[in-house]
């Protein structure tokens, strides 16, 4: 499968979406890296489709199209969404 966003381990997720362990007992480390996992979702960082880097930014074109289509979903992090924003959210979805 594709070669996920190597800036992944180096950046925090969400403290909601750790420690997430499903039935075969993976799960995403605080540091964002994966234990028991042969084939994790795809992450995309955001900010690094806003980087200065244009080589930077490329790769991480070419890292969501290969999620797309190879996976069909990914997770996106640090897209800048405020935590009371995802609170409100959140809880909103809850009444819904």
């Amino acid at each position: 499968m594709a070669e996920t966003n190597a800036a992944v381990n180096q950046t925090k997720i969400h403290p909601y979406y750790t420690p997430q362990v499903d039935s075969n007992g993976s799960s995403i480390n605080a540091d964002g890296s994966f234990s028991g996992v042969d084939d994790p979702i795809p992450i995309i960082d955001y900010s690094m489709l806003t980087s200065d880097d244009h080589n930077q930014r490329s790769k991480t074109m070419q890292d969501l199209q290969n999620a797309c289509l190879e996976y069909g979903s990914f997770m996106v992090i640090n897209h800048g969404m405020s935590d009371s924003l995802i609170s409100s959210v959140r809880s909103i979805s809850q009444i819904l």
